[in-house]
């Protein structure tokens, strides 16, 4: 694989990242502007991350799709699930 192929895949995860990551920052910031001083590392600590496990897990997700897009591949990655907590 070219370094030229290699680094725009690389800008394109990159953007998928941001994207997600700007989608879920004001609700990371909220809760944690919300959560009381005791539970920062505690119920908060385990909260926020799993927002993080789900922010990566919606990358690896649009990584995969954009790679069976190039591939010609009809099926699209399932949705990611992460633990059983309830999302922020």
């Amino acid at each position: 694989m070219s370094e030229q192929i290699v680094l725009s895949e690389k800008e394109r995860i990159k953007a998928l990242f941001l994207e997600a990551a700007e989608r879920d920052a004001d609700a990371i910031a909220e809760f944690l502007v919300g959560s009381a001083t005791g539970d920062l590392l505690g119920k908060t600590e385990f909260a926020l991350r799993d927002a993080v496990l789900r922010l990566g897990a919606k990358t690896l997700e649009g990584a995969a799709n954009e790679r069976a897009k190039k591939k010609g591949t009809k099926e699209v990655a399932p949705p990611a699930v992460v633990g059983n907590r309830p999302a922020l």
